[in-house]
């Protein structure tokens, strides 16, 4: 059976539908003008699905390694010997130890379906459907999902990624406010069990969204949904512009990969040499204060730009997330600062140029 299309005429919904109904087995190949997306159907079940930038042998390798920790030359040698044969190297793998079949089952069910319902996010683009006799080489033990299921699910992450993408963009960078061990007390957190947990551990201020989900085991849609819960819990904070910044300027005037081996001193250095001056800059206006109670506020501000410029980029992103939460905007700073949405000193800074603009006014 040939079956082919645009996206426009119709939705993916409608399309897997009518393939579950002729319960045929064959390959759905999507494009949306940038990428390809591939979803394996067999007897109208759902049996795989990749896209270019998310493959489950990448990731399996990434949980091998990373969660596993299997050497690196033994896991790419293993993938190297069963191209093209994603049944015969998990079969493998669970007969060789390096999982159990449960470990496999649950690593590639969570692992597909963020895939699969992934592609219900491309609205434009073209399908195309080609019969094949089999498709066992493409299966994951067995696993098949009924397209009602799959369908259901996905449209539910449709509404949550939205909201999602309004508060996380994948050039952004986080940084963690507490200790791994303050959240939990497993040094390998397990990243189906656990996804927010383990990707904590891997948060470090350095590595941006886009990173985190091309450098671990976890899928594009489950770092997104990590970060989003350890924001509200407030375990991590965003990178100010200015902080973001210096660690990208940095990587680029050095002419250093991130691979290099000096990358991560210079960038840790530098964020260690802004953290510095942010702290001098404090100390530095608070024996001001003390010293030279007779200068103006408008010299005393002065001093401040920079902590006013980081603590106003606070309150945006504060906002954006308060929007995203609760679907309306947030009616004071006190609201944002009630939720520890922003600090004690975001407020302070923030009340700062407020009395200054104030005074600037009445002298006019």
């Amino acid at each position: 059976m040939v079956l082919s299309g645009t996206l426009k005429e119709f939705i993916l919904a409608d399309v897997f539908q009518l393939l579950t109904q002729q319960k045929i087995t064959g390959k759905l190949i999507l494009n949306d003008g940038r990428s390809d997306g591939v979803v394996v159907f067999k007897n109208g079940l759902i049996v795989g699905a990749e896209t270019e930038d998310e493959k489950f042998i990448t990731k399996l390798s990434m949980y091998l390694t990373e969660v596993k920790l299997q050497p690196p030359e033994i896991v790419k040698g293993h993938i190297s010997s069963f191209e093209d044969d994603i049944d015969g190297l998990t079969k493998d793998i669970i007969a060789k130890e390096l999982l159990t079949k449960n470990e496999m089952t649950a690593f590639g069910e969570s692992v597909l379906e963020d895939i699969i319902c992934s592609l219900f996010q491309w609205k434009h683009g073209t399908y195309q459907f080609n019969s094949l006799r089999t498709v066992d080489s493409f299966t994951v033990c067995d696993i098949s999902f009924p397209i009602e299921n799959v369908v259901m699910e996905a449209m539910r992450r449709v509404d949550e990624w939205n909201r999602m993408i309004t508060v996380i963009s994948e050039d952004m960078i986080f940084k963690p406010d507490e200790k791994p061990s303050d959240i939990t007390d497993e040094l390998n957190p397990d990243p189906i069990k656990l996804p927010a947990y383990y990707l904590f551990t891997k948060i470090d201020g350095k590595l941006n969204v886009k990173q985190l989900f091309q450098t671990t085991c976890l899928t594009q849609y489950k770092v997104y949904e990590a970060l989003a819960t350890l924001l509200q819990s407030h375990k991590i904070s965003a990178l100010s512009m200015l902080q973001k910044n210096t660690v990208n300027e940095a990587a680029s005037q050095t002419g250093f990969s991130k691979e290099h081996p000096l990358y991560a001193i210079i960038v840790s250095s530098l964020i260690t040499v802004t953290v510095i001056l942010v702290m001098l800059l404090f100390s530095e206006i608070f024996y001001k204060g003390i010293i030279f109670q007779k200068k103006t506020i408008s010299c005393f501000l002065s001093n401040t730009n920079v902590p006013i410029k980081i603590a106003k980029e606070d309150k945006l992103y504060a906002e954006l997330f308060y929007k995203s939460e609760y679907f309306k905007d947030a009616v004071t700073e006190q609201n944002l600062h009630t939720l520890r949405l922003i600090s004690s000193k975001d407020m302070r800074y923030l009340r700062l140029e407020k009395e200054f603009l104030q005074k600037v006014s009445e002298k006019k």
